[in-house]
């Protein structure tokens, strides 16, 4: 079973893909966060499940955007 994080900053596109990737049947959308704070403060929370893939926008506003994220995402 897949667990996806999708991180992108346009709400409808990002709520659109964890519609349609729902359907699939080895895939479940653990959240969706919209900036690289948010994700940061996701990842970090043991209540949550981690994800097996993160489908992240590599611009995104409020912070380190998905580029300058990368380098933090690898070490945990």
């Amino acid at each position: 079973m897949l667990r996806l994080l999708i991180t992108d900053d346009h709400r409808m596109l990002a709520q659109g893909l964890a519609s349609l990737l729902t359907e699939e049947p080895d895939v479940t959308v653990v959240g969706v966060c919209g900036t690289g704070p948010a994700l940061l403060e996701r990842l970090a929370d043991p209540a949550q499940p981690f994800p097996s893939l993160l489908l992240l926008d590599l611009h995104l506003p409020g912070g380190p955007d998905g580029l300058a994220l990368l380098p933090t995402l690898r070490r945990q």
